[in-house]
């Protein structure tokens, strides 16, 4: 009888609430481990919803400053496509009338109204570089720019938290595009198409072909047009903004141009130039130690002022 009783307790390890004094030793670990999975469970689940809630809230924030961007400042003001909807526009040349010419070609001011906005947004955030829009994709967003490349990895253009973050420009970089000779933008590849995760649609050789960039400054309107696209080592010199002479950058762009996966015919590059750098990882969830970079050089400005 005492054998029976023994038994018994044995298999309710928990008696009033309490656990029993005679229960063995793989039940400890066994409610030490459902415990553990329990505890694992919740925070997946609030680290998931918090990454819900978050990219829900980034759509939503930079969907209200397109609105603002582009409410009343007509398209006109626009040197790509009017609206980005996602497509590859082969009638992008028509936009240019004749031949680029080697050297950016600098218009007599006319009070964009999109310059005007990047203004506005400058007095809302004195971070502001300018607006960025990659014709053929998604990519439409404001640039901001601080002295720390970690600031807004995780924060939004107010300064919030959230994992989409914003588009910025390499800390070494001037506010002023003329001042750079690669200006570097990085942004997030988000597994939800946002920020920058269109550039991967630069492995479509007619994208790269025909996409022009427009970066809307308070100095002017610059327009890009992409010279390579490539997978590059995170510690490679992709990203490089100093030079020690014209020739060190001659051989910089000789190298970008040589790893790109497509080539852009008729296009020349010279020491001259001004380049723009955009950046992002090559995995939205996957680490990898390589990037995915894009290069385009500076073909025209519009409203320029110093």
């Amino acid at each position: 009888e005492k054998k029976e009783r023994a038994e018994k307790s044995a298999e309710k390890p928990f008696e009033n609430g309490k656990m029993s004094s005679k229960s063995g030793p793989f039940d400890i670990i066994r409610y030490a481990l459902l415990f553990i999975c329990f505890t694992v469970f919740l925070y997946c689940s609030y680290t998931l919803l918090s990454s819900i809630i978050e990219r829900s809230q980034s759509r939503e924030l930079y969907d209200d400053m397109r609105r603002i961007f582009y409410d009343d400042a007509g398209f006109e003001d626009s040197y790509l496509t009017p609206g980005i909807q996602n497509v590859t526009s082969v009638d992008l040349l028509s936009a240019f009338v004749g031949v680029q010419p080697p050297q950016p070609e600098i218009q007599v001011p006319t009070g964009s109204k999109l310059v005007d906005k990047v203004n506005y947004l400058k007095s809302i955030n004195r971070d502001t570089v300018g607006w960025l829009t990659v014709d053929g994709t998604n990519i439409d967003y404001p640039v901001v720019h601080s002295d720390d490349n970690d600031y807004y990895l995780r924060r939004d253009f107010y300064g919030r938290s959230n994992l989409a973050g914003t588009l910025f420009t390499d800390s070494r970089n001037s506010m002023k595009l003329m001042e750079n000779r690669n200006t570097v933008i990085y942004g997030h590849n988000m597994n939800d198409g946002s920020m920058f995760n269109n550039l991967h649609d630069f492995k479509n050789e007619s994208v790269f072909k025909n996409s022009k960039i427009q970066f809307v400054t308070a100095n002017g309107i610059f327009i890009y047009e992409v010279f390579s696209v490539h997978e590059a080592l995170e510690t490679s010199e992709y990203f490089q903004t100093d030079f020690e002479n014209d020739q060190h950058f001659a051989s910089y762009l000789a190298d970008m141009q040589a790893q790109s996966i497509f080539k852009k015919e008729g296009l020349t590059l010279s020491p001259a130039d001004k380049v723009l750098t955009l950046s992002t990882c090559i995995d939205p969830i996957l680490q990898s130690e390589y990037r995915w970079a894009l290069h385009a050089k500076l073909v025209q400005i519009v409203d320029y002022t110093p």
